[in-house]
């Protein structure tokens, strides 16, 4: 992939809006890889879209029956996200079993073909698995789009309302809802989100002559973010060597500012308005890594 970033012709693919975005991505069938993020961020105009091949990518990776298709994770309710705070149960009903609960924020939905829903095990399954991941088409769900947000407004979300929605057996996913997906997909996302976009800087980097020093950083933490995505996802080794990478990335970032004067206005407008992209989740990052030092050092 190195070689990829190095040879391949830095001329991104314009798309119009998301849609046409999935169908590209759709199209492609990428291999759910750490690889297959560089590449995809490598070819986007945007950070954007570069988030979102990341993002769908990731998703497959953790659930090889949704890769190749665009699928989003439904996880926060208004009460939050953590294991605790989830209401949206399933049961079983005389032909197998019910969805049924409000999720606040679910990225992609509004173009993605199946959501992946954390529900609280209301009595379906006689176990001890308080939460479940059920694959749900999309066209089952109520959906109230949300207004873009102010950095990379072409990532869509929404709310997804779901009463009394069927669900077959073979929707329930294998494994506990949390501590088989949820949990592991923070890391599985972190690391192919960021090498989408590590992706996509080397490719404005290439076509608008950044310094070569700033293209060799990056491409040393794409070296680092691919080892670390063949990593078990649950490691504490993996999360400390995570926060590292990501700590050195955006360290380049930063040493880059004064390049994106090389770029093109509305590229160089674009990077600048989305620079919010980055401090999602950084308190949730931290506690990770927190949590990592303390199962080392036990």
């Amino acid at each position: 992939m190195i070689a990829h970033l190095l040879q391949a012709a830095p001329t991104p693919l314009v798309l119009a809006d998301v849609t046409e975005w999935k169908q590209w991505f759709s199209a492609g069938a990428a291999s759910a890889s750490v690889d297959a993020a560089l590449a995809a961020g490598f070819s986007a105009d945007r950070i954007g879209y570069a988030f979102a091949s990341g993002y769908a990518i990731a998703l497959g990776r953790m659930i090889p029956a949704v890769h190749g298709k665009v699928a989003c994770l439904a996880v926060t309710e208004a009460a939050g996200a953590h294991p605790k705070k989830i209401a949206m149960t399933l049961r079983r009903s005389q032909h197998g079993y019910v969805l049924d609960g409000v999720k606040t924020f679910a990225t992609l939905a509004p173009v993605a073909d199946v959501v992946v829903v954390i529900a609280r095990n209301a009595g379906a399954f006689a176990d001890r698995r308080e939460l479940l991941a059920v694959t749900v088409p999309l066209s089952d769900a109520r959906m109230s789009v949300h207004p873009p947000t102010p950095f990379a407004p072409e990532i869509p979300h929404a709310e997804l309302a779901f009463a009394g929605t069927a669900v077959s057996e073979a929707q329930v996913l294998r494994g506990d809802g949390y501590a088989d997906y949820t949990k592991p997909f923070r890391t599985i996302e972190d690391v192919h989100v960021h090498a989408a976009v590590l992706g996509y800087v080397v490719q404005v980097g290439r076509r608008c002559g950044f310094q070569r020093t700033i293209i060799e950083d990056l491409l040393a933490v794409a070296e680092a973010l691919v080892a670390i995505g063949a990593r078990p996802a649950g490691d504490a080794a993996t999360h400390l060597a995570l926060a590292g990478t990501l700590r050195q990335m955006r360290s380049v970032l930063l040493s880059s500012a004064g390049e994106w004067a090389k770029a093109e206005d509305d590229v160089r407008g674009r990077w600048e308005r989305d620079q919010g992209l980055f401090a999602i989740a950084e308190m949730v990052r931290a506690k990770r890594t927190e949590r990592a030092w303390e199962a080392i050092t036990t």
